[in-house]
């Protein structure tokens, strides 16, 4: 915005062009000029100042398409309301705010009840999360597109609410967010086509997900593993992606119990234990999907057994899937497992993906013959394995 109201100097006829502009966007890191920390106050009112006049002096007659405002700490709150609130009187269909903040976010209620509203994005960009503040009833009749990133949430019925008031959303994400203070959380939308839920690994969230939507081509679950999640019924599943960590939970555990490696051990088993149960009843769940990846540690801890013989393999079928995807393959006997277990009971598979990890020892390296002649076994589907 600010480049467009340079260039509107040049020539006289392009002197008002800016104030009917429907892509507004607003970044504070353009008035970086003035960024001297004893010049914060300085560089607060002139980006303050540009944006109010901005809006101010527009065109009111034209309405706003994009609204996109990146504010940092210093950004008042009484003005980015204000500033929503004209883009909301403008017939807006897009809002995207980036917050450098770790306060609470509170959005005007007049947001929560646009009619033209069509997409909402919004982000924290500080070092800690930013923790918003929902009401308690919505109506976005025409929202389809609605994204938080590395936001806390401390409501779970306010977001089931929120998502209720949504009747037409077909796009839903929640990148690195914070559920810990959630023990129970409904996703519920009938339209609903991708869902992409990644929690912060920073935040022990033991949230249990509950996910009601009949109509999902796409879903993807990563970062924490302590999230527990039931899929309902997904008759229209496409593509299906897992990409959760046991990693960082083992560390944890490690450092926490150093001195007793004995207990340490026990209890990390159980709780490998109860991961490897709750990636099965995901597995299964996605069994109408048609395309499958996985990260490595999902392939692993879903054959993990604290016996030494083993366990039964568990049930698994599937008539959809048709393309699996791998990636950063150990070579461990539990990923061999999980391949083997695958060929067998996915009827329908076409092609497999496994991409070697660069961690990969010599030894597990040469058990990359043993898959390629068990996948040689399989002419059918086809293989690439790199």
């Amino acid at each position: 915005m600010k480049h467009v109201v340079r260039t509107s100097i040049l020539s006289r006829r392009w002197r008002h062009l800016w104030k009917s502009l429907q892509y507004l966007n607003f970044d504070h890191n353009l008035f970086s000029s003035i960024s001297i920390r004893q010049q914060s106050r300085k560089r607060e009112q002139s980006f303050t100042n540009f944006v109010s006049r901005a809006l101010f002096l527009r065109n009111h007659r034209t309405d706003i398409v994009k609204f996109n405002i990146s504010c940092d700490e210093h950004c008042c709150v009484d003005s980015l309301t204000a500033w929503i609130l004209v883009a909301i009187s403008h017939n807006i269909e897009e809002v995207q705010l980036q917050a450098f903040r770790d306060i609470d976010i509170r959005l005007p209620r007049e947001i929560y009840i646009c009619n033209s509203l069509q997409t909402l994005k919004l982000k924290s960009n500080s070092f800690g999360l930013s923790t918003l503040t929902l009401p308690g009833s919505v109506s976005l009749p025409l929202l389809k597109y609605l994204s938080f990133e590395s936001i806390s949430f401390i409501n779970e019925k306010s977001i089931s609410n929120f998502l209720s008031g949504c009747p037409v959303l077909e796009k839903l994400f929640f990148h690195y967010c914070n559920f810990r203070p959630l023990k129970y959380l409904l996703v519920s939308s009938l339209l609903l086509k991708e869902l992409v839920i990644e929690s912060d690994d920073d935040y022990d969230s033991e949230c249990h997900f509950t996910i009601d939507t009949p109509n999902l081509k796409y879903f993807r679950c990563g970062r924490s593993i302590r999230n527990e999640y039931i899929l309902l019924d997904m008759p229209s599943l496409d593509k299906g992606n897992i990409g959760r960590r046991i990693i960082d939970e083992m560390d944890f555990i490690y450092n926490r119990m150093e001195s007793d490696m004995a207990m340490a051990m026990s209890i990390l088993g159980s709780f490998r234990e109860e991961y490897a149960q709750r990636m099965m009843k995901i597995l299964r769940s996605l069994g109408k999907a048609k395309d499958l990846s996985l990260s490595p540690w999902a392939v692993e801890e879903s054959f993990y057994s604290k016996s030494d013989t083993g366990k039964p393999e568990p049930e698994f079928t599937s008539c959809h899937l048709k393309s699996v995807e791998i990636s950063n393959f150990l070579g461990c006997e539990n990923e061999l497992r999980f391949l083997r277990f695958l060929l067998k009971n996915a009827m329908k598979l076409e092609k497999i993906i496994i991409t070697s990890s660069n961690l990969a020892t010599v030894k597990r390296k040469r058990k990359w013959r043993t898959i390629k002649s068990f996948l040689r076994d399989s002419p059918s589907i086809m293989a690439v394995v790199t």
